[in-house]
């Protein structure tokens, strides 16, 4: 007897509004580093700590990627 197919991962930088990740999660489908995920955090993006762990909205980082968008092209630059 086979045994069950597990259901597929998604694809690397699929990001879901009506997800709930945690941070581990949405770092690794978006190829992001430490330093990356707290520079997020410094830009703005929302987290939620619960525990001993920190969440993510799957809405709150299309918003934080919406606004970066909406920002001036020089913002940011230099750091």
């Amino acid at each position: 007897m086979r045994a069950a197919k597990a259901a597929p991962e998604p694809v690397h930088g699929s990001i879901r509004a009506d997800e709930l990740l945690l941070m581990k999660e949405a770092s690794r489908r978006l190829g992001w580093q430490r330093k990356t995920l707290a520079h997020a955090k410094r830009e703005g993006l929302r987290t939620i700590k619960f525990g001993r762990f920190d969440y993510v909205r799957g809405s709150d980082l299309l918003a934080f990627f919406a606004d970066l968008a909406e920002r001036p092209i020089d913002a940011g630059e230099g750091e």
